[in-house]
């Protein structure tokens, strides 16, 4: 009995899966997520064309380390502190901003 092509029909259906599950954790969690009085660390900027390129502009790039320093009662839109920038974004610009929340620094 030829195994063989068993192994590959096994390949072909999990391997999608593994990748999705492995890319997604690369990326972290977006920028709307986060809480009041959370630091992150941008990992990505993915939002669409002329918003991309403004949040960019401004500095807002990969490694950029900032504080949620507030959201509105309705969640949009948020401000964060970075660079010694306030930035106000609306909920779907947020969006497109994944992040890596930072552990939170413990006082001796």
């Amino acid at each position: 009995m030829n195994y063989y092509w068993l192994l590959a029909v096994i390949l072909v259906i999990i391997s999608p899966i593994y990748f999705f599950i492995v890319s997604a954790g690369d990326q972290g969690m977006r920028l709307s997520e986060l809480k009041v009085g959370k630091e992150a660390e941008v990992t990505a900027v993915k939002a669409d064309g002329a918003v991309r390129r403004r949040i960019m502009d401004m500095g807002l790039i990969k490694g950029t380390r900032f504080t949620v320093v507030r959201v509105a009662p309705l969640g949009d839109p948020m401000e964060i502190l970075f660079k010694g920038l306030h930035l106000a974004l609306r909920k779907n610009e947020a969006e497109g901003i994944w992040v890596a929340e930072q552990p939170e620094k413990v006082s001796e």
